[in-house]
């Protein structure tokens, strides 16, 4: 989804002192791309990395193949994108970079997106991606909750479009040892910003068989969300925690295959997609 607003006026405040910008964006998640700080650079705001805002330190390992992002077109028609378009956007859920990079061509060479994220994985393959773009790009680590936060910290007034792309990533999925997949083996973790201190296999191996069963219902809205927990708490009494995805996932396939037929999603979807937006707090 996207909202317009108009262009930044700028003006005197704390968001365009250097020193607060640098202290108050620190706290609120967003660190330099460099080990060390740098000057401010301009009304952007931001230690400067080289490209001119802020990023996360790159902490190693090689980007994946870029991703296409889905819907390109209609983001860059609903958020106004053209040539010569000086403006700021914001990415909510920047991802691997896709749209942001569409969108920095689209209003070459002066637009400029702010994009957030709570995955630093993801993060640092969009750093390396949008890293052609000097001076344009600033990424912020952190849940879209900081939004206005962030905002003010950057000494930015108003924006031009927001873009929230929300759900988990095929990056985040298609890694099993994310957790987030029920066709590969990997840890029942499922957290999007890993620095989270619950996950997954927290909730599935303490919580009392009914709230498991109220949180698979709230989150899920799964019918059978009472049989699950069920047969949860029933594998855990007698073979200890639960620590692996395709462990939790036979199990909701053993429950919801025994009253009705697998058509063509997996019967362990809403369990999945339940624990996930427990542990990620999405709601």
């Amino acid at each position: 989804s996207a909202a317009r607003g108009v262009e930044d006026e700028g003006g005197a405040g704390p968001g365009n002192d250097p020193d607060w910008v640098y202290e108050h964006l620190r706290g609120l998640g967003c660190q330099s791309m460099e080990a060390e700080r740098g000057p401010v650079a301009g009304r952007f705001g931001g230690a400067s990395n080289g490209d001119g805002g802020l990023g996360i330190i790159d902490r190693g390992g090689e980007p994946s193949p870029h991703h296409q992002p889905v819907l390109v077109q209609e983001v860059l028609s609903a958020l106004s994108c053209r040539p010569d378009r000086e403006a700021v956007f914001i990415d909510c859920t920047v991802g691997m970079g896709g749209h942001s990079e569409a969108i920095l061509d689209a209003t070459m060479p002066y637009g400029k997106v702010i994009g957030l994220d709570r995955d630093e994985a993801a993060l640092a393959i969009a750093k390396a991606r949008l890293s052609r773009f000097e001076g344009r790009v600033t990424l912020c680590k952190g849940s879209f909750k900081a939004l206005l936060e962030v905002v003010d910290g950057l000494g930015i007034s108003s924006v031009a479009g927001i873009l929230f792309d929300l759900g988990v990533s095929s990056m985040q999925i298609q890694t099993p040892e994310r957790g987030f997949s029920f066709y590969d083996s990997g840890p029942l973790d499922m957290r999007m910003d890993r620095h989270l201190a619950q996950t997954a296999a927290d909730l599935v191996n303490t919580l009392r068989e009914q709230d498991l069963a109220d949180l698979i219902y709230r989150y899920g809205e799964e019918r059978r969300a009472r049989q699950i927990a069920a047969a949860l708490v029933r594998y855990r009494e007698k073979n200890g925690p639960m620590t692996r995805t395709d462990t939790l996932a036979d199990i909701v396939c053993r429950v919801i295959r025994s009253k009705s037929k697998w058509h063509k999603n997996h019967p362990a979807t809403k369990t999945f997609q339940a624990l996930r937006i427990a542990v990620n707090d999405e709601l």
